[in-house]
């Protein structure tokens, strides 16, 4: 597959949050909250939730996730970013908020100086999958659709600027194609929508995308 890109996710807070945490023997003594840039339901919000329940088993306190979707995630990193410096609100992020100083002139937050970065929790490839009704049934036929019927297939990612959106602007540059892009606030929305066939294919993550099966309403486009 060409799309095989993969999304980082990091945990990270508000600067000096971190030390501040570590001096204090007795954090956490309320409950914190883990901010999520996406729509819930999607990649990111799965693993959040999961990071949260064994945050909250081995530390005997609540984790607490929030949705905060748009901007390209620019709003929870936002919030987190100017939090209190204390490490009750955390930020489960990805790359996109490093890509984000790029694509944005002023997202609002300086990733760099204003955000701390505590772990990397993990990485999600990317795949593209199509409703059952869309012909393509693999890469070399859906170059071959793209070429025939330009700007024709429509594909959803989570948002302007996500590692989807840029690894299918990629496919297009290398392959000299053109597809229409419809950003979401989260994947979840887009799995949706493709599922209902509101579109022709997108590129979504494996924890929604994997159980959308050609049962279930989507299969994935491979390079075989």
């Amino acid at each position: 597959m060409p799309l095989n890109g993969l999304r980082a996710i990091c945990l990270a807070a508000a600067m000096l949050s971190a030390s501040a945490a570590v001096a204090d023997n007795d954090y956490p003594k309320r409950p914190v909250t883990i901010l999520n840039g996406f729509a819930p339901g999607g990649a990111v919000d799965v693993v959040a939730r999961a990071v949260a329940a064994e945050l909250a088993k081995s530390l005997g306190q609540t984790f607490i996730v929030e949705s905060r979707p748009g901007a390209g995630s620019n709003i929870a990193a936002r919030a987190a970013a100017t939090s209190a410096p204390d490490g009750y609100t955390l930020l489960l992020g990805t790359n996109g908020v490093a890509i984000n100083m790029t694509l944005y002139k002023f997202p609002g937050f300086d990733v760099e100086k204003d955000l701390a970065p505590i772990s990397l929790v993990g990485d999600i490839p990317s795949v593209i999958a199509a409703n059952p009704s869309f012909p393509a049934n693999n890469i070399a036929e859906l170059i071959a659709y793209a070429k025939q019927k330009p700007n024709e297939a429509v594909y959803g990612t989570p948002g302007n600027g996500s590692l989807p959106h840029l690894a299918m602007v990629l496919f297009e540059q290398t392959g000299n194609l053109q597809f229409r892009h419809a950003p979401y606030r989260g994947g979840n929305p887009a799995v949706t929508d493709a599922i209902a066939a509101a579109f022709a294919d997108r590129g979504y993550a494996p924890p929604r995308a994997l159980p959308a099966t050609p049962s279930a309403g989507a299969h994935p486009i491979t390079d075989d």
